[in-house]
């Protein structure tokens, strides 16, 4: 074997070459994958000054007294640059002193023209109306507050959008722990949600009427009900998927009638039942929430 040439750089220096300029490498490849790539900017809320009043194509808003009108705009990156305020694209009102910054209070919003979730099915909170003005601008309002205070706002704005086009109202209930939706018609705004629980007993011959569960029963109240002149409310009692398979199997009784409550509607986790002989009484209003059940105010997500 011939002995390597004293000229030759040795096989450790070349090694300890590579591994420097793999290192080298792989240096400059985090640095370029980690240096910010410019990427298309998504338009940012416009700063716009919130005011007792509000003007948005044809119709003019005043607030009530203790509340404020906060314009929604966008703008474009170049809009932005320029200093621009952007295109109103919708708005708030709010109670003085709060922010349309601060979570949860943003009482009443206004999705923008032309939008899809127009309908009041299709948007968030205990209260909706839909408008749509003879300038062809549409939109939908609505608030999650149930409030007597917020429900008389929310109704004052509303009368003032039917001035300059029509309106037509709606309410619904949401319950995200369950995935619940009951859909309302506008005479139900400002309803309340009482939570009370249904218990269940064996009805198995070798243990009769003792206590085997219990759950939650949500009561959706008329907002013209009252304590000495009560309305029909929407009993809806929630069960687990084998809490429900027990009811089903007559293994479980959770009232007195002869038989069970009525699946109303489900999903993967929950059915939603009515109660057997919910509306024994037939106190007013039975009719009609006999009627929206039938026609599936009820739903599951």
């Amino acid at each position: 074997m011939n002995a390597p040439s004293a000229n030759s750089p040795s096989p450790h220096i070349l090694t300890g070459v590579m591994v420097i300029l793999l290192a080298v490498t792989i240096t400059l490849g985090l640095i370029w994958g980690l240096r910010p790539h410019p990427t298309t900017p998504e338009p940012s809320p416009s700063p716009l000054q919130e005011s007792p009043s509000f003007s948005w194509g044809s119709i003019t808003l005043t607030a009530p007294a203790g509340w404020y009108i906060a314009p929604i705009a966008y703008r474009t990156p170049a809009q932005a640059e320029q200093g621009e305020a952007g295109e109103v694209v919708g708005f708030q009102v709010l109670k003085n002193g709060k922010t349309p910054d601060t979570s949860g209070l943003a009482i009443l919003n206004a999705g923008g023209p032309q939008s899809d979730a127009l309908l009041c099915t299709d948007v968030p909170g205990r209260a909706c109306a839909r408008y749509e003005g003879r300038d062809a601008l549409r939109f939908a309002l609505w608030t999650a507050d149930s409030s007597r205070e917020t429900t008389d706002v929310f109704r004052a704005i509303a009368s003032q959008l039917a001035t300059t086009g029509s309106v037509s109202y709606a309410a619904a209930y949401d319950d995200v722990t369950y995935g619940l939706r009951v859909q309302l018609p506008g005479s139900w705004i400002g309803f309340k949600v009482q939570r009370e629980a249904w218990h269940a007993v064996s009805m198995r011959g070798d243990s009769p009427s003792i206590p085997v569960a219990d759950g939650p029963e949500l009561h959706i109240t008329h907002p013209l009900s009252t304590a000495t002149s009560p309305r029909q409310d929407i009993p809806i009692m929630v069960f687990t998927i084998e809490q429900w398979k027990h009811i089903q199997s007559d293994e479980w009784s959770v009232s007195a009638a002869p038989f069970q409550p009525g699946e109303l509607a489900r999903n993967a986790a929950y059915v939603f039942a009515i109660p057997a002989r919910y509306n024994y009484a037939f106190p007013p209003g039975f009719e009609e929430v006999e009627q929206l059940l039938r026609e599936g105010a009820v739903s599951a997500r």
